[in-house]
């Protein structure tokens, strides 16, 4: 029967008593007078108005942010505002269209003026894209439940939303995958993919090096996006060893960006990029300083890419922070990128780090000659300089023989450092092993005069600081220090240099050194020093448990130093002595 109705009581049928969905989706099929009526534009004019009607009051409806139930927004990737502001963003869109094309019907005017669309197709092409477009936003929505979902507080998360989302996307029958893994979710910049990278890098569970690749390689090669699209996330979840894995029937990520990089007419590459990626890779990883030399080279290779102006010399100190001490990051500093031609560079900085990290992160055994191997292949095969100021961070004491190898190429041993001492009072203030400072002594270095240093770092006090287990240079150590610079004690001395180890005959010696050296007995800080050293005796004196009442009768008698008994008393109680208990006592 419907087949004989005229097109205008179909065009009346359809627009009053089915919905879009229905006409659009259906009707064809069975009614050969619908191409007739879709001729109407008025057709297509009340359609879309019913539809955008329809779907403002859907959208009053929706209440997606009511699945966020964590009471932390700060730890989550989907926040309720972002909901909130996508779906007031896009109620508003449609209002504003709803106006253009429903209530001002535009289109007509447009005609009128311009003589353009004579045919009468505008409002059938706003219908399909209206449909496409909600469409799109709803299968968006789905894939963000999924997420949202996923980052609620569970006894038992697992992936299984994430797996949800992947078959949601290979399934859809509207919508090629890159089409639907393209999408906006909540806004155009951030898709299923970014949020998905987001949340790997705060819950292990999708975290994991596996999982991680899977998901990755499920959007890059069987969605087809773009990796410079993602390269920024990518790098910032630290899943280098993705970008090199070898896959069946496709290039790696590496090479899939690559050949984005090389088609792009621009740059296609941000100038903090290798910034970005030496921070994130561990360069003491053979297989991350690998990627970093692909991506240097690159870079390079991109001619309007100033390399070394934009992407390494404003970054110098990053550079310099990542460095690790094994040859393939020093040649990949030094040769591939160039650093040393650098304004920034700086070799004293350069070998410090080196020091340092081989100190921290190497084996105890083979640091040294490791170090000393580095620094000596960089110097004849790079020019790098070794006479610099000497290297604070010798000052450990498992760094002798690095120190002579440096000495013994030229590094200043006698410079002044900017709080007005020296290498060698630092090495002293740093308890640095005592063969060291002996051999810089023996080396011609220096303590500068006391008036030099600042407030902070006062040289007067310097010798405060020296120590070792070693009994026997204990004191010859200081002896010679007093000889050659003077004494630079204070007058509570005895409490902060080392004599855990001391025999009590060097005590005693370290004692009459003290008074010979200083006005020992007559500062009145020492006897509350001797007070307390005596009272906190096994503290100090590992090894002369029962030598506490000898190192008495010889400050008291030898020395002419009486202690403070009040403290002594208290002390034998068992409490506590404090600055104030000290002040009311005397």
């Amino acid at each position: 029967m419907a087949q004989h109705l005229p097109a205008e009581i179909l065009f009346h049928i359809f627009t009053s008593f089915t919905s879009p969905d229905q006409y659009l989706n259906n009707l064809m099929l069975v009614c050969r007078d619908w191409y007739q009526t879709t001729n109407y534009e008025m057709f297509w004019l009340a359609s879309l108005k019913r539809m955008m009607k329809q779907q403002i009051l859907d959208c009053a409806s929706e209440t997606l942010e009511n699945c966020i139930t964590y009471a932390y927004p700060e730890y989550l990737v989907i926040k309720k505002n972002d909901i909130l502001k996508e779906r007031q963003h896009y109620v508003s869109s449609l209002k504003n269209r709803e106006k253009i094309l429903v209530v001002d019907m535009k289109p007509f005017t447009k005609r009128k003026e311009t003589n353009d669309d004579i045919y009468g197709d505008s409002y059938k092409t706003k219908c399909i894209q209206f449909i496409r477009e909600r469409r799109k936003r709803l299968i968006a929505l789905e894939m963000a439940k999924l997420a949202i979902t996923f980052e609620q507080p569970s006894l038992f998360q697992d992936k299984s939303e994430w797996t949800q989302i992947m078959k949601l996307i290979e399934n859809n029958q509207f919508f090629d995958k890159k089409v639907v893994a393209n999408l906006g979710i909540f806004n155009t910049s951030t898709t299923i993919f970014h949020i998905f990278i987001k949340q790997a890098l705060i819950h292990q569970v999708i975290g994991e090096e596996e999982f991680f690749d899977t998901v990755a390689s499920f959007f890059i090669c069987d969605c087809g996006l773009n990796v410079s699209t993602y390269i920024e996330p990518l790098i910032e979840s630290r899943k280098i060893r993705s970008f090199l894995k070898e896959r069946n029937n496709s290039e790696t990520f590496f090479e899939k960006y690559k050949n984005e990089v090389k088609s792009t007419a621009k740059s296609g590459v941000p100038a903090y990029l290798l910034k970005l990626i030496v921070s994130r890779v561990s360069m003491n990883n053979e297989s991350h300083i690998e990627f970093v030399g692909k991506c240097v080279e690159l870079f390079k290779s991109k001619k309007l890419i100033k390399f070394k102006e934009s992407m390494v010399e404003p970054y110098t100190n990053i550079y310099m922070n990542a460095l690790y001490p094994n040859w393939k990051n020093i040649e990949l500093y030094l040769k591939d990128m160039k650093l040393m031609e650098c304004n920034g560079f700086d070799h004293y900085e350069f070998i410090d780090s080196i020091i340092r990290k081989g100190v921290f992160f190497m084996n105890e055994d083979e640091h040294e000659d490791l170090i000393i191997e580095l620094l000596q292949r960089a110097h004849q095969e790079f020019g790098l300089k070794l006479d610099v100021p000497l290297p604070m961070s010798l000052t450990d004491t498992r760094t002798t023989k690095t120190l002579k190898f440096l000495v013994e190429n030229g590094v200043d041993i006698n410079y002044l450092l900017p709080n007005g001492t020296s290498p060698l009072a630092q090495f002293i203030r740093h308890k640095s092993n005592i063969d060291a400072i002996l051999y810089l002594i023996e080396r011609g270095a220096t303590i500068p005069p006391i008036e030099t240093a600042t407030t902070i770092n006062k040289l007067d006090k310097l010798f405060d600081y020296i120590s070792d287990i070693d009994e026997s240079k204990f004191m010859s150590t200081l002896k010679i220090l007093v000889e050659k610079f003077g004494p630079r004690f204070s007058g509570v001395a005895i409490e902060n240099l080392s004599v855990v180890h001391l025999s009590m005959d060097n005590l005693f010696a370290l004692l009459l050194l003290l008074k010979q050296s200083t006005h020992f007995n007559e500062d009145e800080s020492t006897s509350l020093a001797l007070t307390r050293f005596y009272c906190k005796w096994y503290n100090y004196n590992g090894i002369n448990f029962d030598k506490k009442e000898e190192f008495r009768n010889f400050v008291e008698n030898e020395l002419g130093i009486q202690l403070i008994q009040a403290i002594i008393d208290e002390s034998n109680i068992g409490g506590e002595i404090d600055e104030e208990d000290e002040e009311f006592l005397l």
